[in-house]
């Protein structure tokens, strides 16, 4: 074998090695995460997919798009402060884009009663307001000049 034939095969072999053919037929999930009630969009969301290293926060439009996912079994969960959390098994193939929109139920929080209360002091605070003190002795020192910051002055 020449030199040139096993320099051949080596590269070959190199390219294979690292090579993934999943890599070829990359998918995506997109979509919009919508309130179920009003169907307004929901901003700075969370949509992953569980037990990966995919996901992402919806934009101002509450869109998202996870891309270069791997064909397989999924669960996409999306969450949002104020809302139950969603969770729907997916199955993505080769070159696969998926539009899927999520709606999210607002969550009900119980607690317990708040109780706002106001008291007032007993203690009474006189504010003179704002007054100046000054004779026409410090106005007469005044320049020209200084008329416009007459305000300025007397503070």
């Amino acid at each position: 074998m020449s030199h040139r034939e096993l320099l051949s095969i080596s590269i070959f072999i190199l390219l294979f090695h690292f090579w993934n053919p999943n890599d070829l037929y990359s998918s995506s999930l997109s979509g919009y995460l919508i309130d179920s009630e009003t169907g307004e969009k929901l901003y700075e969301g969370n949509v992953y997919l569980k037990d990966s290293k995919l996901g992402l926060s919806t934009n101002k439009a509450g869109y998202f798009y996870i891309g270069n996912i791997t064909p397989g079994s999924y669960v996409l969960v999306a969450e949002f402060i104020g809302y139950q959390k969603s969770e729907i098994e997916l199955s993505i193939g080769y070159d696969e884009n998926i539009k899927q929109n999520i709606e999210l139920t607002a969550a009900v929080i119980n607690m317990e009663q708040i109780v706002f209360e106001q008291s007032v002091s007993d203690r009474v605070v006189k504010n003179p307001g704002n007054t100046v003190n000054t004779n026409p002795f410090d106005l007469r020192f005044m320049t020209e000049f200084a008329q416009p910051d007459l305000i300025r002055k007397i503070q």
